[in-house]
């Protein structure tokens, strides 16, 4: 009943009012991030003003309101606080996480009519989206003996994931079976185009040797853990 009740009022409100202000902005996990929305201050006016958030699947939440005047009262979770700035109604939430990606409005009330001033679509960056492995494809028929050089390009959008991620290299057999580790490699600076102290996006080669025997054969596949995630790379058939 909630989800219907809100989603009709705020369509009512649409159609009935100038367009509100709405954006959608991108942050990172970890962030704490201040929402402002507009607050009219007239000494005649005694409308409220009210966050409320809609996250996928979940009911519309109540997150605070406030008074159109002078009002030192705070709304206080342990993720979020609502309180008045100068002439704002601000909505602060901390330590951002995945789970926060959703919509944010806040609502103006006055008279029993709705207004919705401002409207905000917020994407939490998933860690894993920063980071991307690819395998140039060097699949063919090799002769035992041969040694083949296996490569792995891993780029990072941010220097924590760069820091702290380590190279899997796994192999499955050709009769399907599950992946087996080959090898490991550590993050190495020399691998790489940036310096661990840059706080660009990195990208980094890493090649994996092997003089191959009949028994080597199979598909190979590198993985990177990276930002308490796990991403694989393209298959290799060697």
């Amino acid at each position: 009943m909630w989800p219907l009740l809100y989603a009709a009022l705020v369509f009512q409100v649409a159609r009935c009012t100038d367009m509100p202000l709405f954006e959608t902005r991108a942050h990172d996990p970890g962030e704490t991030l201040t929402l402002t929305c507009p607050r009219s201050v007239k000494t005649t006016d005694i409308s409220t003003f009210h966050w409320i958030r809609v996250l996928s699947g979940s009911y519309p939440e109540f997150l605070g309101a406030t008074f159109s005047f002078e009002y030192e009262g705070v709304n206080k979770t342990p993720h979020t606080t609502t309180k008045q700035g100068v002439g704002t109604f601000d909505l602060i939430i901390h330590q951002l996480s995945l789970t926060d990606t959703g919509f944010y409005y806040c609502v103006k009330v006055e008279d029993l009519e709705m207004e919705l001033v401002f409207g905000i679509f917020l994407i939490i960056k998933d860690p894993a989206s920063a980071v991307r492995v690819e395998s140039p494809d060097l699949s063919g028929p090799v002769d035992s003996g041969d040694s083949v050089d296996l490569q792995c390009w891993v780029q990072m959008e941010n220097a924590q994931c760069f820091e702290e991620h380590m190279v899997w290299w796994f192999r499955s057999g050709l009769d399907q079976s599950g992946p087996g580790l080959v090898y490991t490699q550590r993050n190495s600076s020399a691998q790489c185009d940036r310096s661990t102290e840059d706080p660009g996006p990195h990208k980094c080669l890493y090649t994996f040797s092997k003089t191959m025997s009949p028994s080597d054969a199979g598909t190979y596949r590198c993985a990177v853990a990276a930002c308490g995630h796990i991403i694989f790379g393209n298959g290799t058939k060697v």
